[in-house]
């Protein structure tokens, strides 16, 4: 969630792994992107939509009000610290947002801001498991472009166990492979 904190919601604490609201809207996040993968037998069988056979408008529902509590607080928090004396603006997309819906002429409501959120949290954890799951399977089948790819994570990263900002300029051979990744295998048109 460190890109979520830095591009929408600068300071709050998604950045922290163990963190209750970083676990929650991960998993509320993650459960949501299952449900939406998931063959829904209303969709092959109208006629079972108004009986919802297997719970996902239920589902739905109870992914959707997770993460728009999380949202709400989160917008909450930034309302209230703005008020207070010594606040210095963010400048995140969450920043943007606000003040976009101040403007006298904006019909943004928080209902909105909401649903743009979701939408680019939803997108956003779909399309990073699409390209890893492409990843995957292109190092699997070239078993070869995976063993150096280890090596040079091994050999750079060694017992550390975690690749850090600082590492990336050092891993030339696993930026290279990222970028085949992103050509074979673009996640932009999966969106459409």
């Amino acid at each position: 969630m460190r890109t979520a904190d830095y591009f929408f919601f600068r300071g709050v604490d998604f950045a922290q792994i163990g963190s209750d609201r970083s676990h929650e809207l991960k998993e509320t996040l993650h459960s949501f992107v299952e449900l939406l993968a998931t063959p829904n037998l209303a969709d092959y069988f109208p006629i079972l939509k108004p009986v919802d056979p297997q719970g996902f408008k239920r589902k739905w529902m109870l992914y959707f009000r997770k993460v728009s509590r999380i949202l709400n607080d989160i917008i909450d928090e930034r309302l209230e610290s703005e008020s207070g004396a010594g606040y210095e603006p963010r400048d995140d997309l969450l920043e943007a947002v606000l003040d976009m819906s101040r403007r006298n002429d904006s019909e943004l409501n928080r209902n909105d801001i909401i649903h743009l959120f979701l939408d680019l949290l939803v997108a956003g954890v779909d399309t990073m498991s699409t390209t890893i799951e492409c990843a995957m399977a292109e190092l699997i089948r070239n078993p070869n472009k995976m063993a150096k790819a280890r090596n040079e994570l091994q050999t750079i990263i060694g017992q550390k166990g975690q690749v850090e900002e600082s590492d990336i300029p050092k891993l030339p051979y696993l930026q290279a492979v990222l970028k085949e990744i992103f050509r074979l295998h673009p996640a932009g048109p999966l969106l459409v």
